[in-house]
């Protein structure tokens, strides 16, 4: 798209219309993190619960899980809107070790997800249904209403 200039016609005593609009987005944040331990299991959901008539409009997602070394783990977003449910896989990547014993996975993502009027789930899925582990789950984003 080409560049195009700006043109004010007023005088220089008649001032130029402002409008400042409120970002409806910060009016309706939400923001809310999970943390628990992850009992030996292939798969441990963490619930998120949307308010009625409200649908989230999920930006971010951050995640912290602590495996026992050598194991690794995975991130999964299910929504639902409508009848319809939406898989969203999220890569964990490796910070390394603590203390030789675990390894801490991370994920920060930025994406545009929605979830109507239910509970939403971030899955951890893991390769080893015979340890504990532990894991801190972040959603931030916005609430709108459902028409």
């Amino acid at each position: 798209m080409p560049d195009q200039d700006v043109v004010v016609t007023n005088e220089l005593n008649e001032p130029v219309p402002v409008q400042v609009v409120n970002d409806f987005r910060a009016q309706n944040a939400f923001q809310k993190c999970v943390e628990d331990d992850l009992e030996p299991a292939f798969e441990v959901s963490f619930d998120f619960q949307i308010p009625d008539g409200k649908r989230l409009v999920i930006e971010l997602i951050t995640a912290q899980v602590v495996v026992p070394a050598e194991e690794r783990a995975r991130l999964r977003l299910v929504t639902r809107s409508g009848t319809d449910v939406y898989k969203f896989d999220l890569a964990l990547a490796s910070q390394g070790r603590v203390g030789g014993q675990a390894e801490v996975l991370v994920a920060t993502h930025t994406i545009r997800a929605y979830a109507d009027s239910e509970d939403f789930q971030v899955n951890v899925n893991r390769d080893n249904e015979e340890t504990p582990a532990q894991a801190i789950i972040c959603v931030s984003g916005y609430l709108v209403d459902l028409a």
